[in-house]
């Protein structure tokens, strides 16, 4: 270990009790051993739901949005990217990470923003400090506490909700549900579009189509479990692990719409825009309630050409967003 070697230490036992009391030690730990892994417009599917929830509810005229652990800035990057093509430039945005280093680059890549966007990016420790003073209507967290054990995780997360508004939301990924919840980890709602909601903790009931043909049901959960690899693995770009976990869940169920839609969202990350329509639709006929699906759907008839189609795509996936929002909690939908 190169920093035990730097720091005189005789064995890494040695070096971690020096790192321990040594303030400055330890964020050089942390820059050492946190993997950065990061790009532009990454889960693009999550950042077009964020943008939607920031149109969608009654926000102040300049929206508050915190990147909490924004690695080198190509999250808040993107996330200001597609609301400025929307016209959408008087934000207030707060990028923070435990890395100096990360927050040095993302000052860097934030240092041409639009006049209007008000930016302010600092280090932060979102375990042990207490967040920024400010209410926050959209909380991007993403991929960042499946890094710590499911005691820091948890204290993490329940910091990040004590800094919302009383319409924010905190936005995750699928592997930093499993580390909130690892006695949970093959349960449906990891695919609920990796977002959680601070006073709806509990497990969602696994989607009930109204109509439409019949899924079959998970051979002992092997289906769910099989799901929900397959999205961490996606959030993590392991493209062909993904592969391989949903053609196994495929086999299983043919026709699961959360398979043909995790499908689409791969086919997208590839770039193939025919297989992802194809996908994208197959899913949307087996479940028309899976809002997700209609909203990627949308973005893949926008960018095909077909507006009219896209429109009625986004329309259906707002309409299914807002029944689910409105459901009384634990109810299926």
């Amino acid at each position: 270990m190169a920093r035990t070697t730097k720091k005189g230490a005789a064995t890494p036992e040695e070096y971690i009790r020096a790192a321990i009391v040594d303030a400055e030690e330890r964020c050089l730990l942390l820059e050492a051993v946190i993997s950065g892994h990061t790009r532009r417009f990454r889960d693009e599917a999550q950042l077009l739901e964020i943008i939607r929830h920031l149109g969608s509810v009654s926000l102040p005229l300049r929206p508050r949005i915190w990147s909490a652990g924004c690695s080198t800035g190509e999250e808040p990057l993107s996330l200001l990217s597609l609301l400025k093509a929307r016209g959408v430039t008087a934000i207030d945005l707060v990028a923070t990470d435990v890395a100096s280093g990360a927050v040095e680059a993302t000052k860097a890549a934030l240092s041409n923003c639009d006049p209007l966007t008000r930016v302010l990016v600092i280090r932060h420790d979102l375990v042990h400090e207490p967040p920024p003073q400010w209410s926050f209507d959209a909380i991007l967290c993403r991929n960042v506490l499946m890094y710590y054990e499911a005691r820091a995780a948890r204290a993490a997360f329940d910091r990040l909700t004590t800094a919302l508004s009383d319409r924010g939301r905190i936005f995750m990924g699928a592997a930093d549900l499993l580390a909130l919840r690892p006695e949970e980890g093959d349960r449906n709602m990891r695919l609920q579009n990796a977002v959680e909601q601070p006073k709806r903790r509990a497990p969602q009931t696994p989607e009930t189509p109204r109509s439409g043909p019949a899924e079959r049901a998970d051979s002992g959960g092997s289906l769910s479990a099989l799901l929900c690899e397959a999205e961490a693995a996606l959030g993590m770009r392991k493209l062909e692990q993904a592969e391989e976990l949903l053609l196994r869940a495929e086999e299983l169920a043919p026709d699961r719409a959360e398979t043909h839609y995790l499908f689409g969202v791969l086919h997208r990350k590839r770039g193939d825009r025919g297989a992802a329509l194809s996908s994208l639709r197959r899913a949307t006929f087996l479940s028309p309630t899976l809002w997700k699906a209609f909203l990627l759907l949308a973005d893949e008839w926008r960018l095909a050409g077909h507006a009219g189609r896209a429109d009625a795509a986004e329309r259906q996936a707002t309409r299914l967003k807002e029944e689910a929002e409105s459901a009384p909690e634990g109810s299926v939908q």
